[in-house]
Order: structure tokens, then C-alpha cells, then sequence
């Protein structure tokens, strides 16, 4: 018989439906993506299928390089542990705003009431549109 409670210890992300993610419209270091995933903060983000594929097509796009190349720059564990800290603050199953700078950072927010002016609003980003990536 199994357990209800060894059932739950396996269980590490609430599968939502599958997010999707936006570039901008013209283009620039700003990223959207709906129906963001929760993910267990206890558990290896990069186990989430859905959090590996957010993070390959915006690395893609803003990097042209693969989440793999991305994360083997410096230390692959450290990067990880860095991504993981920054996703694990984001509210699930709502809009998420990606921020890529040139440097390689990446900032995620819910609200980009966190920038600062004009950067307040998707219209002081400059976007006209959003393309599905």
C-alpha cells in the first residue's frame, strides 16, 4: 500500500497549463510569460519541464545560446541555485516579466511596477505588440 504522504514527498511542481512566452514587438531585453509555473522551492527547478523550456527559448532568443551553454558558463550549481532563488519568489499561474541584460543576468518579476520610470509599463519598454516564441 502506498502512502498518501510518500506520494506527496514526490510530487515537485503543480502542473498548470502549458505557459507561454512572448518577445517583444520590437524587440529588446524584455520577456513576458503567461501562465507561469509554481515550482517547489525545496526541489530542483530544472526538473519542471515547463520552467526548462521558459528558460531555453528566452536564452535562445536573448543569447542565442542553449539553457545548458548558459548555465555552464561559470558553475552550473551555482547559476542554478541563482535561478532558483529568483523563480521561487514569483507568484504561479500569472504573468512574469523576464528582464536580460547584456551581462547575462536575468531578473524576473511579477509586476514591472519594480522598474523604475519609464519602465513602469510595457509602453515605457517602447513594446507595441508581443510575438509567441
Amino acid at each position: 500500500m502506498i502512502k498518501l504522504t510518500n506520494i506527496l514527498k514526490e510530487i515537485t511542481v503543480n502542473k498548470p497549463s502549458a505557459p507561454t512566452v512572448y518577445k517583444p514587438v520590437p524587440e529588446n531585453d524584455l520577456y513576458k510569460v503567461k501562465n507561469f509555473p509554481s515550482v517547489n522551492t525545496n526541489g530542483d527547478i530544472l526538473s519542471n519541464p515547463y520552467i526548462v523550456e521558459i528558460l531555453n527559448k528566452i536564452i535562445e532568443s536573448a543569447y542565442n545560446e542553449s539553457l545548458d551553454q548558459y548555465l555552464n558558463y561559470t558553475n552550473p550549481e551555482y547559476e542554478t541555485r541563482q535561478l532558483a532563488s529568483k523563480i521561487s519568489k514569483l507568484r504561479p499561474f500569472q504573468t512574469v516579466y523576464v528582464y536580460t541584460s547584456g551581462d547575462g543576468q536575468m531578473s524576473f518579476t511579477n509586476s514591472l511596477e519594480e522598474f523604475q520610470n519609464p519602465y513602469k509599463t510595457e509602453e515605457g519598454w517602447g513594446i507595441t505588440g508581443w510575438e509567441q516564441i
